[in-house]
């Protein structure tokens, strides 16, 4: 998570990393993701654009950050607005995020969204008042970011059921593939798999020369012989496929 303006944030400490952690636990708890903590990257760049002045990973970043993680998704944040409004009534503020969902083979965004809230009456945190805290939960800022980060992991959720399940292939030895995706990811022995060689071009948008991914060519199916918890083995149900790190495993489209 990067939060644009610090200054403006600067009562909430640690917010870099507890705001990503208690996103992680909504998903975890509300709809049975099984997360990463990865809130010590900072994967956030300016986009190269003067136009488009949203803070982005590159793809280059996203896809190194997932296979260290070893995860096939990556969720990327920026706190764009924390500021406190003297008005005539009192005061008031402000709460705006962006989130960015990502594929973590190919680096691909999926999916942007943004959350705003002006909440009345909210001022800065005293001294010492963590962003994870009980204390900071009652306060009328702290229950309007604990509802977003509610609507946020919905909508998450929403993107990821729609996502096909996608590994990526870490060592091949004739018929035996072995991918980064195992119990954690709720693979089991006897599933089948199909297997997609990753092409090197680039496919991009003629009209805005946005990146859309690689092509794929299907290969073979693959039956999951063994299971562990980051990891699992199949085998090819043909001995006439070429199979390499890189290359992925999908469920199907």
């Amino acid at each position: 998570l990067l939060v644009r303006d610090r200054s403006a944030a600067a009562d909430l400490a640690y917010i870099e990393m507890e705001l990503p952690r208690q996103l992680r636990k909504e998903m975890e708890s509300r709809h049975g993701i099984i997360g990463v903590d990865g809130a010590q990257y900072v994967l956030a760049e300016r986009a190269a654009s003067a136009v488009e002045q949203n803070i982005i990973p590159s793809r280059e970043m996203v896809e190194r950050v997932a296979k260290e993680l070893g995860t096939q998704f990556l969720v990327s944040g920026v706190v764009l607005d924390t500021g406190v409004n003297d008005e005539l009534l009192g005061k008031s503020r402000r709460f705006e995020m962006e989130l960015m969902l990502f594929d973590g083979v190919s680096g691909t965004l999926l999916a942007r969204s943004r959350y705003n809230e002006n909440v009345v009456g909210a001022d800065l945190l005293k001294a010492g008042v963590s962003i994870a805290s009980a204390e900071f939960l009652a306060t009328p800022y702290g229950l309007a970011i604990q509802q977003i980060l509610q609507r946020a992991s919905g909508a998450l959720f929403a993107e990821l059921n729609r996502l096909p399940f996608t590994a990526r292939v870490i060592r091949s030895d004739a018929k035996k593939v072995y991918f980064d995706a195992g119990s954690t990811s709720s693979v089991r022995v006897g599933d089948m798999l199909l297997t997609y060689k990753v092409g090197d071009e680039q496919i991009s948008d003629p009209a805005n020369g946005r990146f859309l991914g690689f092509a794929e060519q299907p290969i073979a199916t693959l039956v999951v012989k063994s299971v562990q918890p980051q990891f699992a083995v199949g085998e090819l149900e043909t001995d006439q496929a070429y199979i390499k790190p890189g290359d992925i495993v999908r469920f199907g489209w």
